[in-house]
């Protein structure tokens, strides 16, 4: 921030993986995983809003300020030691940003801005600083109603839709694949798909990309919210805008939120520090750390395989948390007792049939639907009260099987 609180406003860089923690370490030794020290730092006068990481790896774009946008170097060595320099890119002036994202090919980057204003731009800029395509609502006014700030902007994986989220609590889905410009050479127009919000209201913390089943791609659209004090994600359709699932992710409300770029996951991170992951279809709990952090956490990200989360907060640290694969062990235990009950039925089923007898002479006399194994054509509904209901299974009979009215079934 600016005030004069000794804290400086900087960028930092730190390696994570092996060669972090020690060069002689196995490569198959998943437990010597560790973030390294900073190993550089770029000082910036102004509070960073919002950083944005090429796909390449090899530069960042920050937001800074009153400064607007400023664009590092971030693979670089200088006398065998790393540093972060700043490039001699020229980015457009468009204010105060407070979202930031590229393509996943790199070749676009859009920002929010505190005014409400959404930029595309192809990537890297030229020199007009002539936005790539212009979003905005069809009578041409600002994106989200009111021209409430950006919270979140991101690409769809084909870098054909973009997802914006505002401070009015809705998120917009705007097709803007290439299209020629018009006679006045302005840029194409945006053209908004979809408005998503949730019927119950709440304050929406961002919205990404999300995916459900095997070969789809972004069929989801995911949000943060947070009522009456605790968090929720909602899940909808991306093409029909219809919720299909929304749910409890923590009891106090969300800071920060991430999706996995296969869509399949999605991070909270809350005010109490606390680290929550689920998976983006049913919302089922991955991962939950109460203590991942002292207080809230102010950013997430996931590592490019998904199987990471990166997490800083304003306990001025950062952690790196490694999320195991999906566990089974459930699903293993439940067939194993089944296999052992029948196991058990298969060497003295005499205890099992004499407790289906109990049951079933304690629900005597009611009606019983009962069907000849030979074909489906014979139902009828009996009144019956047997005293042995095994016997009576393979004995009842509807007048139609019978060939006529043979009175009442035996």
């Amino acid at each position: 921030g600016k005030g004069n609180h000794g804290l400086k406003n900087r960028i930092i860089l730190a390696k994570y993986g092996l060669a972090a923690a020690a060069p002689n370490i196995a490569a198959s030794s998943k437990a010597s995983l560790t973030l390294s020290d900073q190993l550089a730092e770029f000082t910036c006068p102004e509070e960073i809003r919002a950083l944005a990481m090429h796909p390449s790896g090899s530069l960042a774009v920050a937001a800074v300020g009153s400064l607007g946008l400023v664009a590092v170097g971030v693979d670089v060595k200088i006398d065998g030691a790393e540093k972060i320099t700043k490039t001699d890119i020229t980015l457009p002036s468009c204010g105060e940003v407070k979202s930031l994202a590229f393509s996943a090919d790199g070749a676009m980057l859009a920002a929010g801005t505190e005014d409400g204003l959404v930029h595309v731009w192809s990537w890297p800029p030229d020199a007009s600083g002539r936005p790539l395509v212009e979003v905005c609502a069809a009578d041409g006014g600002k994106p989200h109603k009111d021209g409430n700030a950006i919270q979140s902007v991101c690409f769809s994986t084909d870098g054909a839709r973009l997802l914006t989220s505002g401070e009015d609590d809705t998120a917009v889905l705007w097709n803007i694949a290439p299209a020629s410009s018009d006679d006045k050479g302005e840029a194409p127009r945006a053209k908004p798909i979809h408005v998503y919000r949730s019927a119950k209201g709440g304050t929406l913390k961002g919205a990404r990309f999300a995916s459900a089943g095997d070969a789809a791609v972004d069929n989801r659209i995911a949000m943060c919210l947070n009522r009456a004090g605790v968090s929720y994600a909602a899940v909808f359709d991306a093409e029909s805008a219809r919720m299909l699932h929304e749910g409890k992710i923590s009891a106090d409300p969300a800071s920060s939120f991430a999706a996995s770029a296969n869509g399949r996951l999605l991070a909270f991170g809350t005010v109490e520090g606390e680290l929550v992951v689920v998976s983006s279809d049913r919302l089922i709990l991955r991962r939950r750390h109460k203590g991942a952090h002292m207080i809230f956490v102010t950013g997430l990200v996931f590592g490019p395989s998904g199987d990471t989360v990166l997490s800083v907060s304003a306990d001025a640290g950062a952690r790196v948390t490694q999320l195991a694969p999906a566990s089974r062990k459930w699903t293993i235990l439940l067939i194993f007792m089944l296999w052992l009950c029948l196991l058990a039925l298969s060497m003295n089923p005499a205890p099992f049939h004499e407790g289906v007898r109990w049951i079933l002479h304690k629900m005597m006399p009611y009606h019983a639907k009962v069907m000849d194994e030979r074909t489906a054509a014979g139902i009828a509904y009996v009144k019956y009260n047997h005293p042995d209901p095994f016997t009576l299974g393979a004995t009842v009979q509807s007048e139609e099987q019978a060939g006529g009215d043979s009175g009442t079934p035996q």
